[in-house]
């Protein structure tokens, strides 16, 4: 999103949200049984392994949503072996989950979400929602909202908030 497209309060308002997931990101992710070493500056950067750098995918993932329409049946059939990549990567949710449950650690779900992250921003530099044949662009759709539901409900288990727009 354009600085510009936002009011200063909105502004504030999300300066406030990436700062707050930063620093809830950076307790969570390291082992409960490590010391915790704190750096604002690392906290809050959109790249790396922080809280803001998936809050910084879920709302391109909702950017990118929001400028295509879903109008036909999606053709899963047309899909390459990138966005199978990235549709597998969703498997790995529910082990994630599992273990920050049974282990009492929610680093498990971090990491995991760092990883599905990562691995939608190298899908997303080589693969067009919006210029994909119609089929495809809507299995493409649909792939996204299953990552930005993961990604949602990850962060929603670590207390962090999602943006729709950074």
């Amino acid at each position: 999103m354009k600085e510009s497209d936002m009011t200063d309060e909105e502004k504030t308002e999300v300066m406030e949200k990436v700062a707050i997931g930063g620093i809830k990101f950076i307790m969570l992710f390291g082992h409960a049984k490590n010391d915790i070493a704190f750096d604002m500056e690392k906290a809050v950067r959109l790249d790396g392994d922080s809280g803001p750098y998936l809050q910084y995918a879920y709302a391109r993932i909702s950017s990118i949503l929001s400028k295509v329409e879903s109008s036909a049946e999606p053709n899963f059939d047309m899909l390459t072996e990138s966005d199978w990549d990235l549709a597998r990567k969703l498997n790995g949710f529910e082990y994630a989950v599992t273990k920050a449950a049974e282990e009492l650690s929610p680093h498990y779900i971090a990491h995991y979400l760092l990883e599905l992250a990562s691995e939608f921003s190298g899908w997303y530099g080589v693969s067009s929602v919006k210029n994909a044949d119609t089929g495809l662009m809507e299995a493409r759709i649909e792939l996204l909202k299953s990552v930005r539901q993961v990604i949602r409900n990850g962060l929603y288990l670590m207390g962090i908030e999602v943006l729709q727009k950074m």
